[in-house]
Parts: C-alpha cells; structure tokens; sequence
C-alpha cells in the first residue's frame, strides 16, 4: 500500500492498519475458494476508509485471477463498479504491462540473491545445479508466472500463508509458502523471510524440509515452495498415542510409541547435522515435526533459524516489532523473545540472545522428548508478552489475577529460582534421566550435542545403558545374564547341587556344634583334660565359621548362576521369585546364626558378605520373611542394609588386637552402606557415610603410604564419591574428585608399573574427565583425555591381545573418540574410529560367534556406520551397514528363538530398512521390510495367542502394510491384510465388548477399511463399515463414549461417511453426514478437547462443505 496515494492522504496509522487486516483477510479467504465478495468486505468497513479499501480489494483481485490463470475482462469488474472505472482499466493496463516485461526480461532461473551459509551468493552458484528455482518460468504461450497453481490454504503461520499449489515444471502437489500481504513492505520481516528460504535451502539432509523454488509474487512479495508432506504433526501423533489408552506406555513394545521415539532420535540426528553447519533452529516443537505416513519424519519452519556466528543483527532481537502475543495460542513469539512458549530454553524466555547456543536447541528437544513420554508441556505459560520486563511483570501479579495457577517460568528465571521439571514418576528412569538432563537450566549441564541426546536414546531402545543414568552393579548383572540363556540349565543343576551341599554342611555344622558344647562340659567336669580340651573347642570353634563361609560361598555362587539362567527363561518370572525367595530366607537364617554368635570379625566379615549377595537383587518385587532383622516383610535391599547394620555393629564391639583390621573393615561398611543409602535416593546421607569412609581409609593410607591395597581403596571411595557429586550436578566438586583419583593412580602407576589394575583405573578416570569436558564445551580437552584412555586401552590390549576385556576397553575408546570427531563434525576421523572398533568387536565375535552381548555391541557399530556414512552423503554404504545390522538382528533370534530382545532388535533393524526405503520412495524394497515385521510380530503371536498385547502388535503390522499398498496403488491387497486386522480386533471386541480399548481398535481397523474403499472407488462398501462405527460408538456406555479418541472416530466416520454418499451422487446425504462431523468436531473445540487436531479435522470438514457449495452453484 502506497501511503502517499491521494487516497490515503487523511487516513490516520490506526486506519491503515485496519485497511490492511481486511486485505489479508479477503486475500486467505479468496485463495482458499471462499464464496466471498469485495461488496461484502466493503460493508463492514466503516465510510472513512471505504474508498481506499475498495481500490486494495480491486487490485487483489486482479493479481489472484492471474495467479490462477483464469482469464478475465475488466468489464465485469467495471459493470460492478462503475465508478472505478478508469481505476480499473489504469491497474489492468499495468499489470498486464508488467507481465509482460517480466516474462521477456527475467532469465529462466532467478533465485533470491541472498548469502548462502558458505558465504556465496546464489548468483555465484549459478553454474552448479541447484533445487532452489525460481517461479518465473516462461511457459509456451509466454505467460509468466504459471509454474504453480494455487489448489488450497494449507496453514496460516505468523508471517506467510501456506498453499497446496500444483508445480506444473514438476508434475506434482507442492507446499507454498508466500509472505503476508501487511509484512510486504517490512524490511526485517522480508530479511526474516527470504532468510528461512535461504537456510532451509541449504539444509540438504533427509529429515529437513527441502525447498525447490524461491521467487517473488507479481505484487513484489516473496515465495518459496517446498515439499508438501502428506502427513501430520508430531503434536497430532502424540495425542493419537496417549489417546489409545489410560494405561502407563511401554515405550519399547508398543509399536506406535517406540516409532514415534526412533522418529524422535532421527529428528535429534538432523539438528546435529544443521548444528554442524552452524545452524541453530530457535522454535523446535512438535507441531513444527512432520510425521508422514510412510516413514518420513522431516523438521519444517525455520523462520527463526540463526547461523551461529553471523554478524548481522538477529532480527528477532531488535529490528523487529515488539508485539503483543497471546501464549494460550501456543505460536511462535515474534519479538524480543524468541521460541514457543513451553519449549524454549530459560535464555531465551529471558530474552538473552546472545547466550542463545546448540545446548538451547537441545533444550526444545529434551522439552519435546517430554512432551512424547507423558503428553504434556513441560511449563505451562500464560498472559501476553511484549518484552521480557513485561513478561516477568505479568508473572508477578496475583494467582487469581493470571488465566491460571501456573508460576511463569521466565519470573522464576528472573528470580533465581531453580526450574524443575515436571513428574516423570511413570516414565522409565533412562528415559526420564534423559529429559532432565536435555532440559537442565544450566546450559552447560545440557548435553553438549544432539547427537549425544540421540545415542542416549538408541542406547536405551537397544537396552543398553545410558550415559546420563549410572547403573548399580546388580542392573550390570541382569543385562549381562540376559544374554546368556545358556546357563539356565546349569543354573538349576547349580541350585540343586548347591542346596545338597548346603543340607550336608548345615547338618555337619550342627554335628560340630554339638561336639563343642558337650568338649565346654567336658572341660568344666575335668580339670586333667582343659587344655587338650580348649584346644579341641577352639579348632572346631574355627572349623565351624569355616563351614559357614563355604555355606556362603556355594549359595553366592549359585544365586548368580540362577539370577542369569532364569533372566531369559519364557515364562520364568514366578520361578525365579520363588527361588529367589527360598534362598535368600535360608541365608537370613544363617545371617542369624552369624548375628547370634561370638562377636567376631569373621562373622562381621560373613554378615557383610550376605548384604552383599543380597544388595545383588535389589530392590525387586520381592518380600522376605526375616523376623531376626524386621517384624514386617522386608525387600533384599532393606535385608541388606540390615546386616550391614549388624555388621558394624559386630565390628565396633570387637576386640581385635590389631587395631587396623576393624578399622579397614568399618571403612568398607560403610562404604557399603552408602551405596545402598544411594539406591534407595538417600543421596545426602550417603554422601555423609561416604566421606566418614574416605576421611577412615585417608587415614590408613596415611599410616600405609606403601600399601596398594589401601591406595586402592582410597581411590575406589573418591571414584563413587565423584560419580555421585555428578549424579547431583555437582560438576565442579566431581572435576575435583576424580582429578584427586587420577593423581593418586599416576603415582602409584610410578611405584606399581605393572599393575594393570591401577592402569584400567586410570584409563576409566581419563574418561571420566573427558565426559565433563565433553560436558562443558571444552573439546580439546575432552579430546586429549581421551586420547590418553585410549593409550591405556591400547597398551593393555597390546600386552594381551587374547584378553577379550581389554579388547572391548578398546572398543568403547575408540567409539568415544568417534563420537567426540562426528561431534566437532570431523565425520571421516570419526568413520576411521568407528571402523576400527567394529573391527575389533568382529574379532571378539569371530572367538565367541554366539555370544549375544558381543553380537549386540557389535550391531549397534554397523548401526554408527551406518548413521555417519549418511551424513558424508554416502547413502549406498550406509545401507550396507543398515542391511549388515538387521542380518546380525537375525543371527540374535536364531541364537535364541526364545528371545523377546532379540525378536525387538530384528524388528527395530527391519523398521530403519524400511524408513530408508520409504524415504527414497522405494516402495518395493519397503514392503519387503514391513512384511518382515508382520512376519516378526506373527511369530511372537503364534507362541501365545492369548497374549493381547502380542496380538494388538500383529493387528498394527498388518494395517502399516495396507498403508505400503495403498501407496503401491494395490488397493485390493491392502483391504486384504485390513481384513486380518480386522478378524483380531473384532475377536477382542467381541469379547470384551465394554473395553474401551477394544471399542477403539476395531472402529479403527474399519475406518482403515473404509478409506481404502474410498481410495479404490467401492464407495458402497465404504459406507457401510462407516455406518457400522457411528452403530458401534452409539451404542456403548456413555462413559465410554465421552472419550477423546472415541468421540474423534466418530466424527472421522461421519467425515468419510459423507465422502461415500458423494462418490455415490447422494449430494444431500453427504451433506448431512459433514454437517453431523462438523457439529461433533466444535463440541470438542468448545469444551478445550484435542484443540489442535480437531481444528484440522474442522477445516478439512469445512473445506468439503465449500467445496460442495461451489459445486452446486456451478451447476
């Protein structure tokens, strides 16, 4: 708009804007096919600016019927308004004039000449090909501007609109985004705008949004288009996911939820790799994540992206508009703030962008992350925003002046308050650590990476552990025993030959009892015999605790056999509880013998001992009967910390002579102690024993300056002193403590050269330190450290090549040191440190071919591999490495066909393959992998039909395989594998007919069913399975059918219902079934219900309804 116009002469600034919001509005609405005219805009304009609007809306006009190459006569437009006559012949005469100048004068590739993030221009890149074409195209008949077609809005964001147009140079649907009428002559807006295309342009990954044209409207504004995604939001699956069920998610077995974690972890994936060419995205969210239907998963709307390092200004920080934003609307902040409330980091809901980095992305992953395990926004925000001051003065007001009861998060900020996150009580601890440390509030406490947040994830999805949760030395067990099944058998033989041994020396132990109490009598009826005597007692006194100890021994050994040997039995869990159970009462029961004897430090030692096979189970769904330690059932845990109790207790009453001895012993109580005291989150009073632990071993140390032995454990109190200053964020304090041990190691690695115990304690606390350096940003320090680990590790495996521990040491430096490489975006040193781990672990693999644990180190390697050989664009060797992973998958399960794990790793395996394939829209090769799937999940069906869970996974493959087909266009077998989803949901459905869950998956298999007879043309049939969903809905009890997801199917049935009538010519009747869907979708919007999904539903209802108005008018 031209201010200087006649027209606009004596029109205030208030009356201009005012102009403006009307033209933008009657310029969506026209290009969205809206019935709308420029007499029905001017009627609501007030007589002041009736004039000048009328001229606006004459000149949108023009330019929208040129943009849809429809050609048109200014006599209508005349004989509508005369009066504009000679307005209207002088605008068609200019722009008819215009076109035609452009299309004779502009080249064939015009691309916005703005910087790339190499620091070229478009100009300069003229000679290479490029995707980013321009829209003015000169057609045959020498038309400009008829690339694309305009065939619908597809969403409205804070700057653009975005169409579905149709690029005729491509032959297919597109997505176009063109920048608002109002913003047209804002210079930091435009700059913001052709800023997004040339970022996003550059961002060639397979996860990131690509853009195929840039280009300029004939009314000057800028445009790009770029893929149209046939899919929907993030923000939409996860609503779909939690809405299937109240029950707590198993993020591993449930097939949606793990999907939508992997789809998670490629999104991690692609913001390394924009994090690696400086780009930082500013407004991650799950609304801004596209799920498609077939596997993609693509990172869109990077308007506020920022190139690390740029020296203009940030736009969003000071050149733009401060503007006043609604945050219940949940879009993006225009203005001093930048991000989305409830995902941007606490630096930017200051507004401190300059302290804006990599670690505040990977907050608004750790806030999406959040978002995918419980469904709710981490923070909730509310009021309006124009500034951070004013932010904060908001926050301050009283409760019950604020929309809600929420403490803003910035005012907490703002006030040095700590920001907790939300409960994360029924979310897996692994994955719970990993949202809390990507949304630390102390960016340098964050991960350092994406890519680190996404190898926590892929660790945790393999059941592997993760680096932001240590594990106790009992959940190292488990996972170890679960992968070698082939101990069950010896296990049990174990066990019995244990509980023989353990009957046979128990009775001996008795026999040699008796002897000594009647040797006592002896002793005291004869004086002649008491020394012979009290010898006598004495050697069987001794011979006696000696018994106990093998007792003790033999039962240690065998609970561990049994523990690993069951892990993985098919049905175990009862047996192993009651196995579990019945031994660890026989040891409490001689853990009383032990308590009730002599006070002796052999039996401090013993009960000591038992706490330790006890601390072993942990703290699992066990309850044991030990009234000598507690009245109430007590966990094994608690049993242990009950005789570590009696334990020192025993100590400090005895009377040792060598007063070193007891104190040793005291020390390593209650060094025990204090990790148990850490299992059970009493981490203030562990760290109290902890340190009365080392200030006694200190000690010692003092008087032993000499001795390895008490070195060792000085070291071995300051290690677990350091990783629990870590686990509390205490990094400073644990910089200090593993400093302290490493020093220590170096010194006695001078006096003690050969001992390879010190030298892997020193390697392990290089790598201790290199991950806080890693930490904090200090790369060439993390870097060296490692290096120095891997020299141990090298060494070690050097003087004993054979040795397979020091072989996987090495292992594990070399993948570290891979990581640190790809981190600072060094991809091939990282390729070399990762090919040579793989190789060494496919040494360990060819000594030990059967070794589960090996094979699965050894697939996650490929899996690396794989995922650096496609950022170094190597798409073909990635997929070697890919198809590499999912055959060892394959070796797991024929290993042990019992396997649950394994069926997961070759299910997992096979689903990569078929995202890839998707992803390069090979459909064949797809189907070949989702098949695969199908087969895996009808495998673990077969083996227990009556497992529901086994069964709902099968229904789910078979409907993603319909989903393959419908793309390969095989209509009929995709209503085929519908079929056998639908024959297992209509079973559970018929079973239990008052489930909700039940209700849900079959109404969802026949709207499956339905829209591929849509899509196929057999409206009859479609009609009539949605007849029966709106039949079964209807009918099930009122509390049931007040469900989100339910409520949701039936407006979708009565959606599809309608498109069945229309493809059948029933007008009416479609009609009537959309205005019943519409009807059910606002009851939903109206009561805050799923607003963002059904506002979508609503406007594809909307636009069915248009559509079939335009029909009727035509016709």
């Amino acid at each position: 708009m031209n201010s200087f116009d006649p027209d606009f002469s004596e029109i205030s600034n208030e009356q201009l804007a005012e102009i403006d919001s009307l033209c933008s509005e009657y310029e969506s609405q026209r290009t969205d096919g809206a019935n709308v005219t420029i007499e029905s805009f001017l009627q609501t304009a007030n007589n002041a600016i009736r004039s000048p609007l009328l001229r606006e809306l004459l000149q949108i006009e023009m330019e929208i019927l040129d943009a849809w190459d429809q050609l048109f006569s200014p006599s209508l437009l005349i004989e509508r308004f005369p009066d504009q006559e000679q307005f209207i012949l002088r605008c068609w005469k200019s722009l008819k004039t215009r076109l035609e100048l452009e299309s004779t004068s502009k080249p064939a590739s015009d691309t916005l000449d703005k910087p790339s993030l190499n620091g070229s221009t478009h100009d300069e890149r003229a000679s290479r090909p490029t995707m980013l074409q321009t829209l003015s195209v000169e057609s045959s008949h020498g038309k400009h501007s008829d690339r694309f077609r305009i065939i619908r809005n597809l969403a409205q964001g804070g700057i653009g609109n975005v169409y579905v147009a149709f690029d005729h140079d491509l032959q297919r649907e597109v997505a176009l985004k063109v920048l608002k009428r109002k913003f047209a002559t804002d210079k930091a807006i435009l700059q913001r705008f052709e800023a997004e295309a040339t970022v996003t342009g550059n961002l060639e990954h397979p996860n990131i949004v690509p853009i195929y044209a840039t280009g300029r409207r004939s009314d000057g504004r800028p445009y790009y288009a770029m893929r149209w995604i046939q899919g929907r939001s993030m923000q939409s699956a996860i609503s779909d996911l939690h809405g299937q069920t109240d029950l707590c998610l198993d993020f591993r077995k449930n097939t949606a939820a793990r999907d939508l974690i992997l789809r998670f972890v490629t999104v991690c994936r692609a913001m390394g790799f924009a994090h690696s060419r400086g780009v930082l995205h500013r407004d991650l969210k799950p609304s801004n994540i596209m799920v498609g239907e077939f596997g993609e998963t693509l990172i869109v709307d990077w308007g506020l992206a920022r190139v690390i390092g740029s020296t203009s200004k940030d736009p969003q920080s000071s050149s733009l508009p401060r503007v006043d934003i609604r945050f219940e609307s949940n879009k993006t902040l225009d203005g001093t703030i930048v991000g989305t409330p409830g995902y941007m980091s606490p630096e930017q809901a200051i507004g401190c962008n300059e302290e804006v980095a990599v670690t505040s992305d990977i907050y608004s992953l750790g806030a999406t992350l959040y978002q995918i395990v419980t469904n709710t926004i981490p923070h909730a925000h509310t009021g309006i925003v124009s500034s951070p001051e004013s932010y904060c003065d908001r926050c301050s007001l009283p409760a019950d002046h604020q929309s809600n009861t929420h403490v803003c998060v910035e005012h907490q900020i703002k006030n040095g308050n700590r920001l907790d996150v939300g409960p994360l009580t029924k979310v897996p601890p692994p994955l719970a650590a990993i949202c809390r440390q990507a949304m630390q509030q102390d960016p340098h406490k964050r991960y350092l990476s994406a890519g680190l947040m996404a190898a926590d994830l892929e660790a945790w999805l393999l059941d592997e552990p993760v680096s932001v949760l240590p594990e106790t030395s009992f959940q190292k067990a488990r996972r170890w025993a679960r992968t070698h099944p082939s101990l069950v058998t010896g296990a049990l033989a174990s066990l019995l030959v244990a509980f023989v041994a353990m009957g046979i020396t128990l009775n001996v132990l008795s026999v040699k009892n008796e002897s000594l109490e009647q040797s006592n009598l002896r002793e005291q009826a004869s004086a002649r015999a008491s020394a012979q005597n009290a010898a006598i007692a004495k050697f069987q006194s001794e011979e006696a605790v000696r018994q106990r100890h093998r007792v003790l021994g033999i039962l240690n050994a065998f609970l561990v056999d049994v523990e690993r040997g069951l892990a993985q039995v098919p049905g175990s869990a009862a047996v192993q509880k009651n196995v579990l159970v019945t031994v660890l009462n026989q040891l409490g029961q001689i853990s009383t013998e032990f308590a009730d004897d002599q006070v002796s430090l052999s039996n401090a030692m013993a009960l000591m001992d038992l706490g330790d096979l006890f601390s072993k189970v942990g703290t699992k769904d066990i309850k044991l009967d030990l009234p000598r330690w507690k009245q109430l059932p007590i966990s094994p845990l608690e049993a242990a910390g009950e005789m570590y109790a009696e334990a020192m207790s025993i100590a400090l009453r005895s009377e040792s002579e060598n007063g070193e001895i007891p104190m040793r012993l005291i020390a390593t109580i209650q060094f025990k102690q204090a990790d148990i005291l850490r299992q059970t989150a009493r981490s203030s009073d562990a760290l109290l024993l902890l340190e009365k632990s080392l200030a006694t071993r200190r000690e010692l140390l003092a008087n032993s300056s000499d001795s390895l032995e008490a070195a060792v454990d000085v070291v071995s109190s300051i290690d677990l002193l350091g990783q629990m200053r870590l686990q509390d964020q205490d990094i400073h304090g644990a910089t200090e403590a593993f400093v302290e041990s490493q020093s220590i190691l170096q010194s006695l690695l001078t006096k003690f050269p050969d001992t390879l115990d010190v030298k892997r304690r020193l390697g392990v606390t290089y790598s201790r330190l290199a991950d806080i350096a890693f930490k904090q940003g200090d790369l060439d320090l993390a870097s060296q450290l490692y290096d120095q680990d891997r020299a141990i590790a090298e060494e070690m495996y050097r003087l004993d090549p054979n040795n397979g521990t020091a072989k996987r040491d090495l292992c594990v430096s070399l993948d570290r040191l891979g990581n640190m490489s790809a981190e600072r975006g060094q991809l091939e040193p990282a390729m070399v440190s990762y090919l040579e781990s793989r190789r060494l672990r496919e040494e360990l693999i060819a000594a030990e071919p059967t070794n589960s644990k090996l094979i699965r180190e050894l697939f996650v390697s490929y899996m690396k591999c794989g995922d650096t050989r496609m950022l170094l664009k190597a798409i073909d060797l990635a997929k070697s490495d890919y198809v590499k992973a999912f055959e060892l998958a394959e070796k797991m399960a024929k290993l042990d066909p019992q396997s649950i794990t394994a069926k997961r790793f070759q299910s997992l395996s096979a689903e990569v393959l078929a995202d890839v394939a998707l992803a390069q829209l090979q459909y064949d090769d797809a189907i070949v992998y989702a098949r695969k799937s199908l087969d895996i999940s009808l495998e673990l069906a077969e083996k227990d039909p009556s497992d529901g869970q086994m069964q709902r996974d099968l229904y789910i493959c078979y409907v993603k395989v319909a989903k393959v087909l419908i793309m390969r266009g095989e209509f009929d077998e995709s209503v085929t594998q519908l079929n056998l989803a639908l024959s297992i949901v209509q079973s559970i459905f018929e079973k239990q007919p008052e489930s909700l869950e039940a209700v849900q998956d079959y109404v969802f298999v026949l709207l499956k069913r339905a829209e591929a007879y849509l899509e196929s043309k057999q409206s009859s049939l479609a009609r009539k399975d949605c007849e029966s969903v709106i039949r079964i809905v209807t009918a099930i009890p009122e509390t049931n059918r007040q469900d989100a997801m339910t409520r949701r199917r039936l407006s979708n049935a009565s959606t599809m219902l309608g498109k069945a009538f229309l493809q059948e010519g029933n007008v009416d009747q479609a009609r009537s079934a959309w205005e019943q869907a519409r009807k059910l979708t606002l009851e939903m919007i109206d009561e805050n219900i799923r607003v963002e999904q059904m506002e979508l539903d609503l406007e594809e209802i909307d636009n069915l309804l248009t559509s079939l108005d335009r029909k009727e008018s035509n016709e």
